[in-house]
């Protein structure tokens, strides 16, 4: 007869997805779909524009978690009428006309957004560096590895997490160029940066990155049978595999799991169950042969030791059938031990009720 034990346990369960090299992205751009006024080249990462204003997002959203980080140079000298905006914006901020939060650079260089203003005069740098924090909410303006403050001081430290530029920025934000007269070139990482990102952030990416053979991401969502993943790997359909290892490379069952497994409730179907331990026949070990057997061996007969459970490991259905035969042989020495008791408890009623007489 098959039985099924259910326990109350919690799982959870991750699996390792290989992308094949045709669906590999591997950095974003500026996005061709997403601007205004703007021309794109040199891979869509280079921005220009005439007597104009205009403005292009970035191809990917920066993250909701993590540290990211970008550049921007290659623009002639700003001035009151070529300026130069790099920074960030969301979805719905206007591409024709200055940044949402950044750096607007013409004969000064001013701060946008989140409440920050203040102005400098034009500095000569080459490089405009953006770290963003989406861990914590905070974002860094760098000008040639200086990094400010939201009061335009000198003494921003995005890899301490100090002093940042910009505090409480939007959820949903996008690398952003604006423009006028100029031309501007972006770096999330496709060529070496000017400057090494601060420690601790990473090269803005769409998650895609490629390390010899292998493809893998940090951040990325795969969806199979859905366009609109909601966790790191979300499958609309089932999953066929011959064996399945988390946490190892190396399964030698079909599923391998190295480490702690989660779930409410894990159902685990067997083949028989302890019940005949209650037939007439059952030969019930007397128990002075029982404290022999656990003298001499340290454990009660018919469960594995504890150096053959840490060679092989625990087979849970049989442990649990073997578990339960002890509880139904320790119910019998119970029932036993109740009769003999009750029989004592009679003889001592006879013999006081003689004793009376």
């Amino acid at each position: 007869m098959k039985n099924v034990i259910k326990k109350s346990v919690f799982v959870v369960l991750v699996l390792v997805v290989f992308i094949p090299a045709s669906a590999f992205c591997e950095y974003g751009t500026l996005n061709p779909e997403d601007k205004v006024n703007v021309s794109l080249s040199n891979g869509n990462l280079t921005a220009s524009i005439g007597s104009i204003w205009g403005g292009v997002r970035g191809t990917i959203r920066v993250p909701a978690t993590g540290k990211w980080y970008f550049e921007a140079r290659g623009w002639s000298t700003p001035t009151g009428s070529s300026p130069v905006d790099v920074g960030f914006c969301e979805a719905g901020h206007p591409l024709a006309g200055e940044t949402q939060y950044g750096v607007h650079m013409w004969d000064e260089f001013n701060l946008r957004g989140g409440g920050v203003s203040g102005s400098i005069p034009r500095p000569a740098i080459t490089t405009v560096q953006i770290a963003i924090d989406r861990d914590n909410g905070n974002a860094w303006l760098g000008l040639d590895n200086v990094w400010y403050t939201a009061n335009w001081a000198a003494g921003g430290d995005p890899a301490a997490g100090l002093n940042p530029t910009w505090t409480s920025i939007p959820e949903q934000i996008y690398p952003a160029v604006h423009l006028y007269n100029n031309q501007v070139m972006v770096n999330f990482g496709q060529a070496p940066f000017t400057h090494t990102p601060p420690a601790g952030f990473t090269a803005l990416t769409t998650g895609w990155v490629q390390s010899g053979d292998d493809i893998y991401s940090q951040i990325a969502r795969v969806g199979i049978g859905t366009d609109t993943p909601r966790t790191s790997l979300d499958v609309a359909g089932t999953i066929l595999a011959d064996k399945i290892g988390i946490g190892t490379t190396a399964p030698q069952s079909k599923l391998a799991v190295n480490g702690t497994i989660t779930a409410k409730e894990v159902v685990v179907t067997i083949e028989g169950w302890a019940d005949y331990v209650f037939d007439d026949a059952y030969p019930l070990k007397p128990l002075p042969q029982l404290e022999s057997y656990i003298k001499a061996n340290h454990h009660l007969p018919g469960i594995p030791s504890a150096n053959e459970l840490k060679q092989a490991g625990l087979p849970v259905a049989d442990i649990l059938t073997k578990q339960m035969q002890k509880i139904e042989e320790l119910t019998l020495y119970l029932i036993d031990l109740e009769k003999s008791n009750a029989a004592l408890q009679r003889r001592l009623e006879k013999l006081e009720h003689t004793q009376m007489k």
